[in-house]
C-alpha cells in the first residue's frame, strides 16, 4: 500500500523523516522523501511509504501523530499541517489518539487492508 505523508508548514529543525527513520515502529514502512512542487508556498515535507498491511499503516500513523503532537507542545515552533494520502482520499492528521488512527486507517482502507477509493 502506497501512502504519501505531507507535510506543510515550516519544518526547520527536526522534520518528520529524521523522526520517523529513529522510530523503531515506522520501521515496518519503506520510506522516501518525495521532492514538492516547485510553485508551492511554505515549505514542508513529502514522504513516500509503503506499508504491507493497515496493521503497519496504523503504526506508521502513530508515530507521524506523535511527531505532530510533539512540535505542537514545542514552545516557538511553528505549526504544521500534516496530511495522509492513500489513493484518492486524504486525511489530517491531529495526534496519535488510538481513536483517530483507526478512523485514518478506516477510512484509507477498505477495512481488509487493501487500498480505499471513491
Amino acid at each position: 500500500m502506497h501512502v504519501l505523508i505531507k507535510v506543510d508548514g515550516d519544518v526547520h529543525g527536526r522534520g518528520l523523516m529524521p523522526w520517523l527513520h529513529a522510530d523503531p515502529v515506522s520501521k515496518q514502512a519503506a520510506l522516501s522523501v518525495m521532492s514538492g512542487d516547485p510553485g508551492q508556498m511554505g515549505g514542508g515535507e513529502i514522504i513516500q511509504a509503503v506499508v504491507q498491511d493497515s496493521t503497519a499503516l496504523g503504526s506508521l500513523l502513530v508515530a507521524v501523530g506523535t511527531w505532530w503532537d510533539a512540535r505542537r507542545r514545542r514552545p516557538g515552533t511553528p505549526p504544521v499541517q500534516v496530511m495522509i494520502e492513500c489513493g484518492d482520499i486524504s486525511m489530517t492528521v491531529t495526534g496519535a489518539d488510538p481513536a483517530d488512527v483507526h478512523r485514518i486507517v478506516q477510512a484509507l482502507t477498505s477495512g481488509d487492508g487493501t487500498v480505499n477509493s471513491r
